[in-house]
């Protein structure tokens, strides 16, 4: 029988749409459930840039380049973005490409004619970083527009002569910082010119909180699920804009310029500073670092701003109702504050609130190449413990190096919205994370004139945004891959003028995810009606995930027909199979004052495997 609609049965489609309502009055009492998580996200947000020393005359001066000899230039970067880390981060590789600049940095800063150095903690311990002069950040959006822009502008760039930006557009690059100073490096800190002693950080950029100070961060996750379907060729990166709050939403431009899309649920978020943990001073002979003057820090220091939590600011929780994350496992329960961490792959807890659930390390094995995890009895915590089912591994590293650790699924993870009730937390606007995926470790920061210290309750990653993998070392060399689940939401929005979080989670039925279910997803369902899928999965009608398109997804699709507020009480994600990996690019991201975990997008061609 014909695909085309007019090939398929109307008696069999026109009558559930009287029963929409009744299907959806049943699931309006369900709390979202998003079901399927796996512990690392195929990708995480990334921004164009430009770097500039900071104008004196209101105009903006020429973007700082590389000239590789030979007719060939360069001025863009490319960086995450990341609201985990308070900062600006250079890598040493991008620095000491920018033009006529110090080498291996930018043009660093000096006190008392010393290198004045940035002391940062992370994941694995410490590293320090030189202090660049004053630079501006000019950002554009990470799309497929701008993929031929930079090209272009560069081209243009290498076949001056001499080299000049005169004439060419750069008005991509849509916002510009205020006057700044970036962290540059990892560096030795025996010697200042040495390129560093923490490889993973040697050629990675991060711009952090002060370049989304006051603006709107959209993340539009669907084009990395192109990479479960196999359509690698429409890109497979999570496309990225920066906006000013208010910027309307454009339908007709919103694969590369959408502005700010209505979303459906919004999460409260505090901020919280950890310039107390972190160190400026000089760096002396010896290798030491020496404190700069107290009324020389604000002047010398990078620039640093507020992170964002989801829960009370951790740093100062005194009268701060902003609602926590509730993990629990095996009938326990237990809250924390979770940094809302866009470079960060995988989501974690601390050992601390890991041990509320009554779950630890087995003795021996943290911090080894093999750590484990089991539960144990609280009654009689000496016994020998459980081990925990369908444990993983995974290194994370960042500031200080790299360390293995050992992760679990949670038997739920709730994340309250300002929609629902803060005090249900069954309330259906609320989302419920089932079997979300933990690593568990400690991230520990020091006060280093008071010797107050702070540990993390945890991290909300990217993997519970976004497209997802199973992945482990297994205590090897080479990761197990296997499940590949797409992402719970159309768009991701991050309001820091607000505070705010906000998601608009796919909705069963809305083929082409434009938020509304209407006859332009009936009629694609109806082209592909009893068919097996091989690809577009979700963009046919395949709504419940079992690859095929049946009467199922019909009825799925007729419970939110025309409702443009319509909620799914389950969101219960498809999972394929791993098949064929293309490549694997690993990038560690650093978090508030550095912060991070390692990730990247794995590029692979997905199977459907049946649930």
């Amino acid at each position: 029988m014909s695909r085309a609609f007019g090939g398929r049965r109307p008696s069999l489609i026109v009558p559930l749409f009287a029963l929409g309502s009744s299907f959806w009055a049943a699931q309006a009492a369900w709390a979202t459930d998003i079901i399927g998580i796996q512990p690392a996200a195929l990708d995480q947000p990334q921004i164009n840039a430009a770097i500039r020393y900071p104008s004196t005359t209101g105009t903006l001066n020429d973007p700082l380049f590389a000239d590789f000899g030979g007719g060939t230039r360069a001025f863009n970067v490319t960086a995450f973005l990341d609201t985990g880390a308070s900062g600006v981060l250079l890598s040493n590789e991008t620095a000491s490409f920018l033009g006529d600049l110090y080498n291996p940095g930018v043009e660093t800063a000096s006190y008392n004619n010393k290198p004045v150095v940035y002391q940062d903690v992370g994941v694995a311990g410490s590293d320090n970083f030189r202090v660049s002069v004053p630079v501006q950040v000019s950002i554009g959006a990470f799309n497929t527009a701008n993929v031929d822009n930079v090209a272009n502008a560069e081209q243009q760039l290498s076949d001056s002569n001499p080299a000049s930006f005169q004439g060419i557009d750069l008005s991509y690059y849509k916002h510009t910082t205020g006057t700044i100073r970036a962290q540059v490096g990892p560096l030795n800190t025996a010697d200042p010119n040495d390129p560093g002693d923490n490889p993973l950080l040697e050629d990675l950029d991060v711009f952090g909180m002060p370049v989304m100070k006051g603006k709107v961060v959209v993340m539009d996750p669907k084009p990395v699920e192109n990479i479960i379907s196999g359509n690698i060729d429409n890109g497979f990166q999570m496309k990225t804009h920066v906006y000013n709050p208010g910027t309307a939403f454009n339908p007709a431009t919103a694969d590369d310029d959408p502005g700010i899309p209505k979303t459906t649920r919004t999460i409260k978020l505090s901020y919280g500073s950890f310039n107390e943990f972190t160190r400026t001073g000089t760096l002396e002979g010896d290798g030491s670092v020496a404190p700069l003057p107290a009324d020389q820090v604000a002047t010398y220091q990078p620039t640093l701003e507020h992170n964002p939590f989801i829960g009370p600011n951790p740093i100062n929780p005194a009268g701060d109702t902003t609602p926590p994350v509730k993990v629990s496992f095996n009938g326990q329960s237990a809250t924390g504050s979770f940094l809302l961490d866009t470079g960060s792959a995988a989501s974690m807890i601390s050992t601390s609130l890991a041990s509320k659930l009554n779950v630890r390390y087995v003795a021996g094995t943290q911090g080894t190449d093999n750590p484990q995890l089991e539960s144990f009895d609280p009654k009689n915590p000496s016994a020998p413990g459980t081990a925990i089912d369908n444990q993983f591994q995974l290194s994370i590293g960042g500031i200080g190096g790299t360390t293995k650790v050992a992760g679990f699924f949670l038997s739920s993870m709730l994340v309250k919205t300002m929609q629902g009730s803060v005090t249900n937390d069954n309330d259906p606007n609320h989302f419920n994370f089932v079997q979300a995926p933990v690593l568990v470790s400690d991230i520990t920061v020091q006060n280093p004139d008071t010797q107050r210290t702070l540990t993390l309750d945890g991290i909300f990653g990217m993997n519970n945004l976004v497209a997802s993998i199973f992945v482990s070392e297994n205590g090897g060399i080479i990761p197990d891959f296997s499940d590949l689940t797409p992402g719970a939401f159309d768009w991701v929005v991050f309001d820091e003028p607000n505070g705010e979080l906000k998601l608009r989670p796919r909705l069963s039925g809305d083929s082409n995810r434009d938020g509304i279910v209407d006859f332009n997803d009936l009629v694609k369902l109806a082209q592909s009606y009893n068919s097996e899928l091989q690809s577009d999965f979700w963009a046919n009608g395949d709504f419940n995930g079992d690859g095929v398109v049946d009467f199922n997804d019909l009825v799925m699709l007729a419970q939110h027909y025309n409702d443009p507020n319509a909620a799914d009480g389950v969101i219960d994600l498809p999972h394929y199979q791993f098949d064929i990996g293309l490549g694997a690019a690993a990038a560690g991201v650093p978090e508030p004052g550095g912060l991070m975990l390692m990730g990247g997008a794995m590029v692979a061609l997905g199977r459907r495997r049946r649930r």
